[in-house]
């Protein structure tokens, strides 16, 4: 008898079976990993061709080196940090703009408030992306937020794309609503029942506008809806409560949601997105 086999009248029929179940599941296993190797491999790639840019724009001084002294004021002044190594405060200002404080981070992008160097009465919220991977996504969301036009939705200014250090940045109109629900609860708590019903019908209002557009946000969470709860003008008042839906980068349009009869949907083309 062939002693790999694993005939059911081996003496060894347990050891042997348990050992041909191993095997298969090692298969998988492998199969998983050279799947996550060559993805790897790919990330290693793309890191290794944007090395030379990532060096460029990242000093590293020593405590007590000379060379601080010779840092230019946007460094020094800056009362935040960037969580990427190729971030270069000083293309921000050639743009035209000075950052003054960080509202929020993402996977792949920073959001800060900023004045306009030309006029500092100007203040306006940029969204910033870096890397040459992620212009296509922030050009998706400037094309959707330029179709859209309610004041739950963020009103945009500009598309900034520097091709030079991969820059994408959508500068918006800055409404005086910075906190998302996230921050809000932690901050002051629960909302009363009555805000959280203000809170809901405003973004439900927004979302059937995006969809009456074709549109679908697709990243509804409470880190992407800001809110701003105001006092009553008087005690015996409600609470005035506004929202804001963001973050449309992964944001998609339907080639249609609507058909005239049944017919017209058998295409397979009904709902889909592009």
């Amino acid at each position: 008898m062939d002693e790999d086999s694993c005939d059911e009248s081996d003496e060894n029929m347990e050891f042997d079976t348990e050992s041909c179940t191993t095997t298969k599941e090692d298969v998988k296993k492998a199969e998983k990993f050279n799947k996550f190797r060559v993805h790897a491999k790919d990330l290693i790639s793309k890191t290794e061709r944007h090395k030379p840019l990532y060096l460029a724009n990242t000093k590293i001084t020593k405590v007590g080196d000379d060379s601080t002294a010779s840092e230019s004021s946007s460094e020094k002044s800056r009362p935040f940090e960037f969580n990427d190594p190729r971030f270069n405060y000083d293309v921000i200002l050639a743009k035209g703009y000075k950052l003054l404080k960080k509202m929020g981070n993402g996977a792949y992008a920073s959001v800060f408030l900023s004045e306009s160097v030309a006029n500092p009465e100007e203040k306006y919220v940029l969204k910033i992306s870096i890397g040459e991977e992620r212009i296509s996504d922030t050009q998706n969301e400037y094309d959707i937020l330029t179709s859209l036009d309610m004041f739950s939705i963020p009103k945009v200014h500009e598309l900034i794309i520097d091709n030079d250090y991969f820059y994408s940045i959508i500068c918006m109109d800055y409404s005086n609503v910075d906190q998302n629900v996230m921050q809000y609860v932690t901050t002051y708590g629960s909302l009363t029942e009555a805000e959280a019903k203000l809170a809901m019908k405003e973004l439900f209002t927004t979302l059937e506008y995006i969809h009456s557009l074709d549109y679908a946000h697709r990243d509804v969470k409470p880190d992407n809806v800001l809110i701003k709860i105001t006092p009553p003008d008087n005690e015996d008042g409600p609470r005035d409560v506004r929202i804001l839906l963001v973050d449309y980068n992964i944001g998609k349009k339907a080639k249609s949601f609507r058909f005239s009869n049944i017919e017209e949907s058998k295409d397979g083309e009904a709902g889909k997105f592009r």
